[in-house]
Order: C-alpha cells, then structure tokens, then sequence
C-alpha cells in the first residue's frame, strides 16, 4: 500500500495503482470533473496510463455555478 492524498486528506491504494482506480475509489459519481497531479493537469485520456507513486497529491474538482 502506498499513501496519497486526494484534495489534501490522506488515501492507501495498492501498489501501481492507476489514476483512474483511485477515481472510482473515491466514488467520483460527476462526469463533470477536472484531476491535477502534483499540481499538473491530466487528461482522462492519461487516467489508465498514470500509476501513482508514494505521496502524490492529487486535487479533484467539479465546476461550481456562480458569481
């Protein structure tokens, strides 16, 4: 197991896990969202391809409405 964090709170994930595991892990239900690695922009097209390493921070956002 190794630990990252998702929107600054500690998560385990097995070894090699790829981006999208630790996605659907979190239950992210919205089709509407953005991911940032260590303050990097992935693609979803990179989310099968991106394995995560031992404290990596990952950030989760959806769009919010309004002004």
């Amino acid at each position: 197991m190794i630990e990252v964090f998702i929107n600054n709170q500690p998560n385990t994930v097995e070894e090699n896990s790829t981006l999208l595991i630790l996605i659907e892990k979190t239950h992210c239900t919205h089709d509407c969202y953005a991911v940032a690695l260590n303050g990097n922009f992935i693609p979803r097209s990179h989310y099968t391809k991106t394995i995560l390493q031992e404290k990596d921070v990952v950030h989760i956002v959806t769009p919010m409405q309004g002004g």
